[in-house]
């Protein structure tokens, strides 16, 4: 007969078991001779003395045979030790900046068994890349950069910090023209440029195919590469439209002024006059 007939043990944990044996009248028996040790379930081992070291988390027996006479043991039950580790999943990823991300955590006791009492898991985050939920765990990304965030349980503070987050600008949101105002002489010209960002506020270097437009009535512009040339007095603006949603924006106030001096013309151009006449000319 084996003994403890029943046992619960967390894995890690050791159960010393012993056999006692009775002849055919039920007198005991003092020297068994050799007594082999044996495990069903996988929930363990034993050594030749009869010590169990529970292992895995599960249910099974623990067999003692003699010769040709065996007994077997009453259940015997597994469970995960306690917490010791935590993981982080997933580990890293790649996010814009409109995104979001749902991370989750397990736990393992110190031989690598699930466990599924974590206590209460704190979420945490390092790197000025978003927001996290402290409870759930959902990450939203709104900055670019890189961080890493943590889980933490309430049993003897175990942690697990993921590798690292990467947060990339979202999509095309909005465009500015630069400079946003100038004044030019009318024989002069001006580079315009445009940057992008998302609707975060993080700049975005993919703006799509630029196309500039304006300056109708005070100048050209060149609707790929953005120069302006000024040539006639008055105000005007200068659009910049991306082929990506057409999103687009446009300039302040362009105000072309008169350029430097090239030509007079002396009026009248012509004259006859009697000689006791006089005759303004103005230039």
């Amino acid at each position: 007969t084996v003994s403890p007939n029943t046992a619960n043990l967390i894995a890690g944990q050791t159960q010393q078991f012993t056999v006692s044996g009775t002849d055919a009248d039920g007198n005991t028996i003092t020297s068994l001779g050799t007594v082999a040790w044996s495990v069903t379930g996988g929930i363990g081992s034993i050594n030749t003395s009869g010590l169990f070291t529970a292992g895995t988390p599960g249910t099974g027996t623990v067999v003692a045979t003699v010769g040709l006479i065996s007994d077997a043991s009453g259940t015997i039950n597994v469970d995960a030790g306690p917490l010791a580790t935590l993981t982080v999943a997933p580990d890293t990823t790649t996010v814009t900046a409109d995104q979001t991300v749902q991370f989750t955590v397990s736990g393992r006791d110190a031989g690598g068994n699930p466990v599924s009492n974590m206590g209460t898991i704190t979420w945490s985050l390092t790197g000025s890349i978003g927001t996290i939920n402290s409870s759930t765990g959902l990450f939203t990304a709104n900055t670019a950069g890189t961080g890493t965030v943590t889980a933490t349980s309430s049993v003897g503070g175990i942690s697990d910090t993921s590798g690292t987050i990467t947060v990339t600008a979202g999509a095309l949101a909005s465009l500015t023209v630069s400079p946003d105002t100038a004044t030019l002489t009318a024989d002069q010209t001006q580079a315009f440029t445009v940057t992008g960002k998302d609707a975060d506020g993080n700049a975005v270097t993919n703006l799509g195919t630029i196309t500039w437009s304006g300056g109708s009535g005070i100048g050209t512009i060149n609707s790929g590469t953005g120069l302006f040339t000024a040539n006639t007095v008055g105000t005007g603006t200068v659009t910049a439209t991306s082929s990506v949603g057409g999103i687009s924006d446009t300039s302040g106030t362009i105000t072309v002024t008169a350029g430097a001096l090239a030509s007079l013309t002396v009026s009248p151009d012509t004259a006859t006059l009697t000689a006791d006449q006089t005759q303004a000319f103005t230039v």
